[in-house]
C-alpha cells in the first residue's frame, strides 16, 4: 500500500482513539491499558510453551495493546516524540549491555 493508500485510514483510525478515549477518559483507558498488556503477557508466555502456535493470538493482543496505548497518548499529552527519544535511549543502553556481555564472554573462554 503506497503513503496516499493508507493517509484515510490513519486519518480515521486517529478520529476514532480520540473519539474513544475521549469518551472513556483516563482512569477507565488506563485500566484497559493494564488489563490488555495482562492479556497479552499471557499469550507471550503461552506463545514460548506451545512452540508459537498461538500467532494469531499475539497479533490480536499486540493491537490490543498498541490502540489502549494510543489511546494513552493522547489522554496524558505524550508526544511521539516523547516516546521516540526515551525508545532510542533504552535500546542504545541494551546495545551497550550486549557489547560488554559478549566482551565479557570473549575474556571467559580465552
Amino acid at each position: 500500500m503506497t503513503i496516499q493508500e493508507w493517509k484515510p485510514r490513519l486519518i480515521n483510525k486517529t478520529k476514532n482513539i480520540i473519539a474513544i478515549a475521549s469518551y472513556y477518559g483516563k482512569a477507565p483507558q488506563l485500566r484497559m491499558l493494564a488489563e490488555e498488556c495482562s492479556e497479552l503477557a499471557k499469550e507471550a508466555l503461552k506463545a514460548i510453551r506451545s512452540k508459537g502456535d498461538n500467532r494469531n493470538a499475539l497479533i490480536e493482543e499486540m493491537a490490543d495493546v498498541e490502540i489502549m496505548m494510543e489511546q494513552n497518548r493522547y489522554l496524558w499529552s505524550i508526544s511521539y516524540e516523547e516516546i521516540f527519544k526515551v525508545k532510542e535511549e533504552k535500546l542504545a543502553r541494551q546495545l551497550e549491555r550486549i557489547r560488554i556481555e559478549k566482551e565479557n564472554q570473549t575474556k571467559i573462554k580465552a
